[in-house]
């Protein structure tokens, strides 16, 4: 069993910083403590693993690897990188690596990250793959898409 209580916190504390509020708070909180959960668990379980970045740049808007460590975040970085402390965002001993979309726009450089624009893999989609994907992460997709007028 996995202890999650604290996560919805620390989420809340996460969007805190990018001044994320009322609706768009409310859609996004679940998915961001889903994630610390889940890189909470595989570095207590020790089990190696790629991070990948949403794509949107996210990590512009909030590193919060940097954010929560702010003021000895070097030194905080190096406990880490020995599995003395844990930090995320790259930074974590069982992360190997980190793919963002663009280096330029992150306001910390991580010796993992690892840059991979999203718009070359976006446009190599076939139109039934982005379709799949569409109805993957979107309730009442086709609703959605006859209302925005979109082929996909």
């Amino acid at each position: 069993m996995w202890d999650e209580r604290c996560t919805t916190i620390s989420a809340h504390t996460a969007l805190n910083y990018t001044d994320t509020r009322g609706k768009k708070r409310k859609q996004v909180v679940d998915a961001v403590a889903a994630t610390i959960i889940l890189e909470d668990y595989l570095n207590y379980k020790k089990i190696y693993y790629h991070a990948v970045e949403d794509g949107l740049d996210c990590l512009k808007n909030l590193d919060d690897a940097y954010v929560a460590n702010h003021g000895h975040f070097k030194l905080k970085a190096w406990f880490s990188r020995h599995n003395l402390i844990f930090i995320m965002n790259g930074w974590g001993k069982y992360c190997l690596d980190m793919e963002i979309n663009d280096r330029s726009v992150v306001p910390t450089d991580c010796p993992r990250f690892v840059e991979v624009p999203r718009k070359p893999l976006e446009q190599a989609l076939t139109s039934e793959q982005k379709k799949k994907m569409i109805h993957a992460f979107i309730e009442d997709a086709d609703s959605l898409l006859k209302q925005m007028k979109v082929k996909v």
